[in-house]
């Protein structure tokens, strides 16, 4: 039996929250929660337990790398894709580091972004199935 994917996005722009969640619901991905800063993201993990945050690195109060950090560090079970128009191999580099499994560069495109998530999801599986 399949299981359903469960996404938390952690994005402060309107317009691409609600383009994700059209996205997500056509590939059949659960969008459990938005959030539009590090401090609402953690509640959020902490409450909704999902499989996957999709996380810009430019969230007012907090830098995403931290917000990545914290996620990696207590919310272990929750794999993190980073979703930034910061394309900068540094950057890249700082959110692998940091615990995140993959970076998506903005602007995207829709095949890349279900991709991710569905690699993000298979990762999980695997690691469960080891455990």
């Amino acid at each position: 039996m399949k299981k359903d994917i469960r996404i938390l996005i952690v994005e402060d722009s309107l317009f691409l929250k609600e383009m994700l969640c059209r996205i997500f619901k056509e590939a059949g991905i659960h969008v459990v929660g938005l959030a539009s800063s590090g401090k609402e993201a953690l509640s959020k993990i902490e409450a909704l337990e999902p499989d996957i945050a999709l996380v810009d690195l430019v969230l007012p109060g907090q830098n995403g790398i931290m917000l990545v950090r914290k996620i990696h560090h207590f919310y272990p079970k929750t794999k993190v894709i980073i979703c930034s128009g910061l394309k900068h191999e540094q950057f890249i580099l700082e959110s692998e580091l940091a615990g995140a499994i993959d970076f998506i560069g903005k602007p995207f495109k829709s095949d890349e972004m279900i991709e991710a998530v569905f690699s993000a999801a298979r990762e999980e599986k695997q690691e469960m199935m080891a455990a």
